[in-house]
């Protein structure tokens, strides 16, 4: 059987190289290896069994957006690129009727809408899976 390694190192690879870390916030890299570890084991369920996330207590309920310290709010170059951040984050879930992230459910659900990964039901289980190739970051 092969690691589960394997296949989260390359979503995440595509991830970068189809340009979604300019794009989502920076916590969908962690949802986007959740996935591709449900994947990989065949794991039916939610992210809650996943780890990282199994460890935050507030799971998907938690920020998209990592909370600011004094210390981002000092430095005028990272909040300039932080607003920008946001701003395109913003503009790409309104293009899919989606508005702004504010939890990582949100950023999980504009995963789907956007093509990344796919949430498949079958009656009362969910089965979860990153979708091959990543489509390109617009």
């Amino acid at each position: 059987m092969q690691s589960a390694d394997l296949p989260i190192s390359e979503a995440i690879q595509d991830y970068f190289r189809t340009g979604w870390s300019r794009v989502l916030p920076p916590g969908a890299i962690v949802l986007l290896g959740a996935v591709a570890q449900l994947e990989a084991q065949q794991q039916l369920g939610g992210f809650d069994a996943v780890q990282p996330l199994a460890i935050q207590a507030i799971g998907l309920a938690g920020p998209a957006w990592e909370p600011l310290t004094d210390e981002d709010l000092a430095d005028e170059a990272r909040m300039a690129a932080r607003r920008r951040h946001e701003a395109v984050s913003s503009s790409v879930a309104a293009e899919v009727g989606f508005p702004p992230p504010v939890t990582q459910g949100d950023v999980a659900d504009l995963m789907v809408r956007l093509g990344l990964i796919e949430r498949i039901r079958d009656g009362a289980s969910v089965r979860w899976r990153v979708v091959r190739p990543l489509p390109r970051s617009p």
